[in-house]
C-alpha cells in the first residue's frame, strides 16, 4: 500500500466510511499511519509484513487516545422513530396517508414500511453524502423481509425504494439537501474525490453539488433509491440518489424521513405480505386484512 500516492487513498477512503462511523479525511489517514508508526523502513510503503505487525485493534485504540469529536462522524444529528400504524395520533396516520396518495403504491406497501424517522440537527450538525438503501445482491436479504426470506444470507440491507424527506422548519443558515452526483452522466465511486475536492464531504464541498435543496417549512423531497427492472418492479440501486446534509451554520434543523420498504426480490416481498396477513389483528386503519396480493390493480407500475 503506498500511503502516499492519492489514488490508493481515494479507495481507502470510500472503502471505509459507515453510517455511524468516523469520517476519515487523506490527512486523517496520514496522521493513523504516523501515529501507528506502520511504516517501520519509511519508505512510504505499507508492505503486508508491516501490516501484519498491527494488532487487530490498533486504529481503534490510537483512535479513542486522540479523541473523536461530534463533526469529525459521519453523521451528527440526533433521531427518534414515531409509529404511524393503528392507534397512533391522527396527525402521524395523515402524513402516512399522504405518502400513500404521493407514491400511487398500493397502501399495504406503506404499512409494512418503517415508522417515520424525525431527526434534529443542531447548529453544526451533518450527514455526510451517502445512500439510503445499499444494492441489492443474490446473497443479501432485506432488513424488513428477512424472515420471509426462510434462509441465512451474510448482507443485510434496509431495501428503501423510496425516500420522502419533510422539512419541519426553515433553517436559518445551511442545512440543505445536496445531491453531488445528480444528472452525472456516469458514476464512479473513486471518482467523487479528485484534485483534494471529495464530494461525500458535506461539511467542506456542499457546493460542489449538481443540486442542492434549502430547506423549507411545510416542504418536502422525494426520491427513489432504486432503478425499475422493466417490468414494473424494483431493479438496481441508482447510485445517483446519493444525497447529504450540509453543515447548519446557523439554527437548529428538523426534518421527517419516511422510507417506503419494498424487496427487489418480488417472490420473498409477496411471502411477507402473505405471513404478515396471516397474524393476528393485523389490520390497517379501516379495519380491513392486510392483503398480500402486491398485484393490486393500484401499484406504481412506471418505476
Amino acid at each position: 500500500l503506498i500511503l502516499s500516492s492519492l489514488p490508493y487513498l481515494q479507495q481507502i477512503l470510500t472503502h471505509s466510511r459507515v453510517r455511524d462511523g468516523i469520517w476519515l479525511t487523506p490527512e486523517n489517514l496520514r496522521e493513523i499511519y504516523a501515529g501507528l508508526k506502520a511504516d517501520k523502513d519509511g519508505n512510504g510503503l505499507l508492505s503486508l509484513e508491516e501490516f501484519r505487525l498491527l494488532s487487530n485493534d490498533a486504529f481503534q485504540r490510537f483512535l479513542l487516545q486522540r479523541g473523536v469529536k461530534r463533526s469529525q462522524l459521519v453523521r451528527n444529528s440526533r433521531h427518534t422513530w414515531l409509529y404511524q400504524g393503528k392507534g397512533a395520533h391522527r396527525v402521524l396516520q395523515d402524513i402516512k396517508a399522504r405518502v400513500t396518495r404521493l407514491t400511487r403504491l398500493p397502501p399495504t406497501l406503506v404499512d409494512l414500511s418503517e415508522p417515520l424517522q424525525v431527526v434534529r440537527y443542531e447548529e453544526g450538525g451533518h450527514y455526510h453524502a451517502h445512500h439510503d438503501s445499499g444494492p441489492v445482491y443474490p446473497e443479501t436479504a432485506c432488513t424488513h423481509t428477512r424472515l420471509a426470506a426462510n434462509t441465512s444470507t451474510p448482507f443485510e440491507t434496509s431495501c428503501r425504494y423510496i425516500t420522502v424527506l419533510f422539512y419541519l422548519n426553515s433553517v436559518e443558515g445551511g442545512g440543505e439537501t445536496a445531491f453531488p452526483v445528480a444528472d452525472n452522466r456516469t458514476y464512479d465511486e473513486v471518482s467523487l474525490i479528485q484534485n483534494d475536492v471529495d464530494l461525500l464531504d458535506t461539511r467542506r464541498n456542499c457546493d460542489k453539488s449538481n443540486l442542492r435543496v434549502k430547506p423549507t417549512k411545510g416542504t418536502a423531497v422525494f426520491w427513489y433509491n432504486y432503478l425499475s427492472d422493466g417490468q414494473g418492479w424494483v431493479g438496481e440501486q441508482d447510485e445517483y440518489a446519493l444525497h447529504g446534509g450540509c453543515v447548519v451554520t446557523h439554527g437548529t434543523k428538523w426534518v421527517a424521513n419516511k422510507w417506503i420498504n419494498i424487496d427487489p426480490d418480488y417472490q420473498r416481498q409477496a411471502r411477507y405480505q402473505q405471513l404478515v396477513s396471516q397474524q393476528p389483528e393485523e389490520e390497517d386503519d379501516e379495519g380491513l386484512t392486510l392483503n398480500p396480493d402486491i398485484q393490486s390493480p393500484d401499484i406504481h407500475q412506471d418505476l
